[in-house]
């Protein structure tokens, strides 16, 4: 492609560019002047608007106050009609308390000495129930200490009679082993020797027999 060819078709592409920027520039130039415009339209009703809402609050003001010593007054008098009820409703009520609080007070008091006399009647009670609860533990502890030593008794009575019968017994054994061990000795030539020891349950019996 010849050279003259390449610069012709370079030369639109400048100028498309520099129409964008001069769009671009102006339409930058617009949006500043309407957003000062707009800037100074919102200040100007703002300055409006405050100065419609001062109007109104001072029309407000006065109109409350006007309403308020109407009613101010209205609310004097109803307050001083009420205190007069009030306090003649008070005195009533403070009579008729007085009467109720000397009827409870003679009531407490008829109360208070009829729980005196009920307690020192419980307290005479139960010492009275304490004595015999005492009284009655006392016996029952006698009669079982006497059960108990009469068992003990019985069962000492017994043991002594069972070791008794067992030492007639081995009395009885060891008299037979001496007599046949006396014969013996007279009978043989040799020489016996032997002990034995009694005991409650059985005889232990030890001979030695040395021959001559």
């Amino acid at each position: 492609m010849p050279i003259n060819q390449r610069v012709v078709e370079k030369e639109p592409s400048k100028e498309a560019n520099a129409k964008k920027i001069q769009a671009w520039w102006r339409g930058t130039l617009v949006r500043r002047t309407l957003l000062h415009a707009a800037l100074s339209a919102w200040i100007i009703q703002r300055w409006w608007r405050q100065k419609l809402a001062r109007q109104l609050s001072v029309k407000l003001r006065e109109v409350v106050q006007y309403y308020t010593m109407q009613e101010w007054a209205v609310v004097k008098v109803q307050a001083w009609i009420r205190m007069w009820q009030v306090h003649r409703c008070y005195c009533r009520l403070l009579n008729a308390v007085r009467i109720i609080q000397g009827y409870w007070r003679w009531l407490r008091r008829s109360l208070l000495h009829a729980a005196l006399r009920a307690w020192v009647i419980q307290c005479w009670w139960r010492s009275i129930q304490a004595k015999m609860l005492e009284k009655r533990r006392r016996l029952t502890l006698r009669l079982y200490t006497c059960q108990e030593w009469a068992v003990v008794k019985v069962q000492a009575h017994v043991r002594m009679w069972r070791a008794r019968r067992r030492f007639l017994q081995v009395r009885e054994a060891a008299c037979i082993i001496q007599a046949h061990w006396r014969w013996h000795t007279s009978q043989t030539r040799g020489l016996i020797k032997g002990h034995y020891e009694i005991r409650a349950s059985r005889l232990e019996l030890d001979i030695e027999i040395l021959l001559a």
